[in-house]
């Protein structure tokens, strides 16, 4: 399968185990945040919405990441 990807972006096909990466440190630092924002209803009844933004680096990975929850609920206050 990696020889097919590779022939079809025109890269240099793999040589095999033999010319592979050796065991390396693993490392990876990341950040998440949240924010939460409720809104009242009356009746003991609120919705919110509770967006969301996170970065992940290291070697053995990237990415970055965002995405939200909106909750509609009796009591959500309290939770």
């Amino acid at each position: 399968m990696q020889n097919n990807v590779h022939a079809l972006f025109g890269e240099q096909l793999a040589r095999g185990w033999n010319y592979q990466l050796g065991n390396e440190f693993g490392f990876t630092a990341s950040w998440k945040r949240r924010w939460r924002f409720n809104h009242p209803l009356g009746g003991g009844y609120s919705w919110e919405i509770i967006p969301e933004a996170g970065i992940a680096a290291g070697n053995v990975f990237t990415f970055a990441e965002a995405g939200s929850l909106v909750r509609w609920e009796r009591g959500l206050k309290a939770a």
